[in-house]
């Protein structure tokens, strides 16, 4: 998986994707625009308040997110290094425009992703809910029965 296309891809996943602000209030405090002023509004509401991470089209699986990037408007560090990247903003910049380039590649990169083996070590983990570790005793019950 060392194409930049699947990274810029896969990232696409955000455009449904959600964050607590504590993940990525290292982001506010480096960044000095209108977006990240907006972020701390949004999260200085209430603790626990969630953030949308495609700024645009939050509920809708579509190529609003690489938009939002094109417009400085990404909310996590790495959201924003795919546009600061030539590499990946050339990409970044074709999904925008292209709803459809996306949609391929997706599907393209969510397949090769499907086929990367998993480790015979015991490293990492494959986890029940996207929110949370599974927790020690899963991660060794599934190394031992891998």
């Amino acid at each position: 998986m060392g194409d930049p296309a699947d990274l810029v891809a896969l990232s696409g996943g955000h455009t449904v994707g959600r964050a607590h602000c504590g993940f990525f209030a290292d982001r506010m405090r480096r960044q000095d625009d209108t977006f990240s002023r907006k972020l701390a509004v949004n999260c200085s509401l209430e603790p626990n308040r969630v953030q949308n991470l495609d700024v645009i089209t939050p509920d809708a699986f579509d190529n609003a997110y690489y938009m939002a990037l094109t417009n400085k408007q990404g909310v996590f560090t790495s959201d924003m290094a795919l546009i600061k990247d030539r590499t990946t903003a050339r990409i970044v910049r074709r999904f925008a425009q292209d709803k459809a380039a996306f949609f391929a590649q997706f599907a393209k990169s969510m397949a090769k992703l499907s086929q990367v083996p998993r480790s015979d070590r015991n490293v990492g983990e494959i986890r029940r809910s996207c929110f949370r570790t599974n927790g020690q005793s899963l991660v060794a019950a599934g190394a031992a029965s891998a």
